[in-house]
């Protein structure tokens, strides 16, 4: 009875090793290769315009001249 269950354990175990071995090594490749397409989708070839769209108020000065030149204009008219 003692040697039987022996020479099933060991075959369990190399079977077990076998199946779960390439699924423990895989498995972190597979979300590593995920998370970094993921990434590079969000990246942008527009490094410029992204960063002029997340600046924070590079609008402000060209408003200001324009409103300026508005009034300008204005006054010249009302002469």
């Amino acid at each position: 009875m003692i040697f039987e269950v022996r020479y099933l354990v060991f075959p369990a175990l190399i079977t077990g090793i076998i199946i779960w071995a390439p699924r423990i090594i895989i498995c972190p490749l597979v979300f590593w290769f995920l998370i970094y397409k993921f990434r590079r989708r969000r990246l942008s070839s527009f490094e410029v315009v992204e960063t002029f769209l997340q600046s924070d108020n590079k609008l402000a000065p060209i408003s200001s001249q324009i409103a300026r030149k508005i009034r300008s204009k204005r006054a010249r008219l009302h002469q």
